[in-house]
């Protein structure tokens, strides 16, 4: 399980993983892939960024910065989180845990659900 931080981090943590477990006579392709992820679904996605910000700030500390909120987080309407979401499955993961980072989280879990995911049933 990995992080994107900033983009390619996650092809960038698994070129990685690979190579050791090629040097280690494993097959990367049979060896699991989790990316941690979230996601914020607002019409307007800087507010869904700022929000994920304040959100993340009250659970772990002010440590993340906008560019890495930005680069972590699938925020703004259906579209946006559904093309960030691809773009994340194309570096490579084989499966993503989203959380939701908003303190909506009935309405968010049920737009995630209802909007995103069957969108993304293509792409898994």
């Amino acid at each position: 399980m990995t992080t994107r931080l900033s983009p390619g981090l996650v092809r960038s943590n698994w070129r990685g993983i690979a190579s050791a477990l090629e040097r280690d006579g494993r097959d990367p392709n049979a060896f699991p892939t989790m990316a941690y992820h979230n996601i914020n679904l607002n019409p307007d996605r800087q507010a869904a960024l700022e929000e994920t910000k304040r959100f993340l700030d009250a659970y772990y500390g002010p440590v993340f910065s906008p560019q890495m909120i930005e680069a972590w987080t699938a925020a703004g309407t259906t579209e946006q989180c559904v093309g960030h979401v691809r773009e994340l499955l194309a570096e490579g993961t084989k499966s993503i845990t989203l959380r939701i980072t908003s303190w909506q989280q009935r309405a968010q879990f049920e737009r995630l659900v209802g909007e995103v995911l069957p969108r993304l049933s293509s792409s898994v």
